[in-house]
């Protein structure tokens, strides 16, 4: 099987990459880019289909599209997004904050998975779909200033964006089953 993902506009982002990844968690399959942007996926044909909700997930990016199959591969639709500051972001801001080497993703999670103790964390902010995540930037400087432990700053970030996705997923299920 063949996809042709068309490159697109910042409204509807571009998600070839997006696609893929989403793909290769659900099933085994190869990949190779052609000179033509055009990716050969080996996979069960049931995923191409039907509907998909996929995150994408970074330091530029923390969105959710529905991916609905068409003639040419997928149409694709923004369907929610950060009001304010992207996961990867949070995590490196954390992360320089606490004296690691950017880009802080590996590392911070390091220090998460020390940590042992029990997590209270507030309440993710969304606004209909789209989620806020200034919030933890603040809340992780308190904790800094107030000498809690990296391990626990950690944890606590990767926590606040783990709860703000699963809330979002939730949500979104809900309206697009």
């Amino acid at each position: 099987m063949t996809l042709k993902l068309k490159r697109i506009t910042r409204k509807k982002v571009v998600v070839e990459k997006i696609i893929v990844a989403v793909v290769a968690v659900l099933w085994p399959i190869v990949v190779e880019q052609g000179k033509n942007q055009r990716y050969q996926v080996s996979v069960v044909e049931k995923l191409f289909n039907n509907k998909f909700i996929a995150f994408h997930v970074s330091g530029g990016t923390t969105e959710a599209v529905l991916a609905s199959p068409s003639k040419s591969g997928f149409k694709l639709e923004i369907i929610a997004d950060t009001l304010d500051l992207n996961a990867g972001q949070a995590i490196d801001r954390t992360g320089v904050m606490l004296g690691l080497n950017f880009p802080c993703g590996k590392e911070l999670e390091k220090l998460a998975l020390k940590y042992n103790g029990e997590l209270k964390v507030k309440k993710p902010t969304l606004k209909g779909f789209d989620c806020c995540l200034s919030g933890i930037e603040n809340i992780c400087k308190q904790l800094y200033e107030n000498n809690s432990s990296k391990e626990y700053i950690s944890a606590y970030c990767l926590e606040y964006i783990k709860n703000t996705l699963s809330e979002m997923t939730d949500k979104l299920l809900s309206e697009y089953g």
